[in-house]
């Protein structure tokens, strides 16, 4: 009953996750990872298709062009986390270099 509650509160957490404007994208993957991470400790798992769709929804404004070239360029549902923060890591370094 303990593993059901603590999964219902992670649950929770992860569904109502969003990125806020004083955070980085790091700062962001990193809270989505530590929930899925916990998640899977207590024996459930969010396919990576689940966490690519949760940081596409929810990224900044500044970062939807590049969100809308990644969801037509790619086949969401085989591109990996790693190569999708990496895309999106690039943008941000760029944007904080032209401000």
């Amino acid at each position: 009953m303990v593993v059901h509650t603590e999964l219902q509160k992670l649950t929770t957490k992860f569904e109502t996750l969003r990125m806020h404007e004083s955070e980085t994208l790091g700062e962001f993957y990193a809270k989505l990872c530590t929930l899925s991470n916990h998640t899977f400790a207590l024996g459930n798992e969010y396919s990576c298709l689940k966490v690519v769709r949760k940081v596409l929804k929810y990224l900044l404004e500044c970062f939807s062009i590049k969100a809308t070239a990644i969801e037509e360029a790619n086949d969401i549902d085989t591109i990996k986390n790693y190569e999708l923060i990496g895309s999106l890591q690039k943008l941000e370094m760029n944007l904080d270099e032209s401000r």
